[in-house]
């Protein structure tokens, strides 16, 4: 099954529109994903960010990284870092098979890779023996398009086997 961009919706409950505040919907045949804006604090330092629901519109389980990258990338951008959280027991929300991503126009300086790295199934023998990856699909760059992509790693090009889908 191919990608869906996600689409502006109307959430319902018990067949009626709802009203959800600040919040705004989008959906596509697989996903619902409503999104807030989060504001720092007064005399916080801390920048705008966005707070990134998801669930899959049958309501089970989900966890497809790549999903979750296109949805941050629509919904934030693709230069936008998030975050999901594992929080302590006593932080614990766990109630709606519901997934949460906090997004910020940052980079998380110390956490996460330095340089861009995509491999295609066929080269994973030699980094990851035994692993198996889906190749990239176009859809992966459609955000900022393909050269935009390549002005973003130009200063700091991928590993030579990491290719462009």
């Amino acid at each position: 099954m191919s990608w869906q961009p996600l689409e502006r919706s109307t959430p319902y409950r018990n067949g009626r529109p709802i009203d959800i505040g600040d919040e705004v919907q989008w959906a596509n045949d697989k996903y619902v994903v409503t999104v807030r804006d989060l504001k720092p604090l007064e005399g916080s330092n801390a920048p705008e960010g966005k707070h990134i629901s998801i669930r899959r519109q049958d309501r089970q389980p989900c966890q497809d990284w790549r999903d979750f990258q296109r949805i941050k990338n629509q919904l934030a951008g693709p230069e936008w870092e998030a975050v999901e959280l594992y929080p302590a027991e006593s932080r614990l929300v766990d109630g709606a098979n519901q997934y949460h991503l906090w997004a910020f126009n940052m980079k998380f300086e110390g956490i996460g890779w330095n340089k861009r790295l995509v491999a295609r199934q066929a080269q994973t023998s030699m980094y990851a023996p035994g692993a198996v990856q889906r190749d990239p699909e176009p859809v992966d760059l459609q955000y900022g398009g393909l050269t935009k992509l390549r002005d973003l790693i130009a200063d700091n090009p991928p590993y030579p086997f990491a290719e462009e889908a």
